[in-house]
């Protein structure tokens, strides 16, 4: 049996949250929430944002926070590459990444 021993990981890191686990308590009433419509509309919690906007809206919501942790929801329908560049502007932030799916019961921001 051949062993390489540590290999280099690439990629971004995500979490994803597996249906039926119950979350993670948080002292946090409101959980940072990034959803993407199927119209490619984001919105950072309740506010309609845009990837241009994101870095200085996610920078102001982290500073509130002791955790940096923000879940992205994108509608099934939007192409990968929306929801691939959300995660890339939250880990520039320095912030954790977890990936909400229909499965996780997550409900995002407001519905077209």
């Amino acid at each position: 049996m051949m062993q390489f021993g540590d290999l280099p990981s690439k990629g971004l890191s995500v979490d994803l949250v597996r249906p039926g686990l119950p979350a993670q308590a948080t002292p946090w009433p409101e959980a940072i929430r990034l959803r993407i419509d199927v119209h490619n509309r984001w919105y950072l919690n309740d506010a309609l944002t845009s990837g241009s906007a994101l870095p200085n809206a996610l920078k102001a919501a982290l500073s509130r926070r002791a955790q940096w942790v923000v879940y992205i929801e994108a509608d099934p329908d939007v192409p990968y590459g929306g929801p691939v560049a959300a995660m890339e502007i939250v880990r520039a932030a320095h912030a954790r990444v977890i990936l909400l799916t229909p499965q996780s019961g997550g409900n995002g921001g407001p519905k077209p």
